[in-house]
């Protein structure tokens, strides 16, 4: 009796998915990795993977921040955070403070220092 081969088309992955899978530090060994595909496999619905099939702790991961080009201070780090968020909440102060979990105070200090 002939045996008939089925081909199993493998699910794509997310763009979320993938970057992810990538930014995940694998503190396991292969066989970490290889369990977290066949779960992911298992959920994947419409063939395709997404962040929602992974396994909690890669769902949860942080993404590793990327560097590129100049690598800057801690100090200009925060200094272009800060101005960031004050631009996106319209120059509020106040607001600012908030989002970034700082008395108006220490920002208004901070600002400040940067204008020195």
């Amino acid at each position: 009796m002939a045996r008939k081969a089925f081909r199993i088309i493998p699910p794509r992955k997310s763009p979320k998915a993938a970057k992810q899978l990538l930014s995940y530090d694998w503190p396991g060994n292969v066989r970490e990795l290889q369990n977290v595909v066949e779960y992911a496999v298992a959920l994947a619905t419409e063939n395709r993977i997404d962040v929602d099939d992974l396994p909690e702790e890669l769902r949860t991961t942080i993404p590793k921040p990327q560097i590129s080009g100049k690598i800057l201070s801690l100090e200009e780090v925060e200094r272009n955070y800060i101005l960031t968020v004050l631009e996106k909440v319209g120059g509020n102060k106040t607001k600012a403070a908030e989002a970034l979990g700082i008395g108006i105070a220490t920002l208004y200090r901070k600002l400040n220092s940067y204008n020195s």
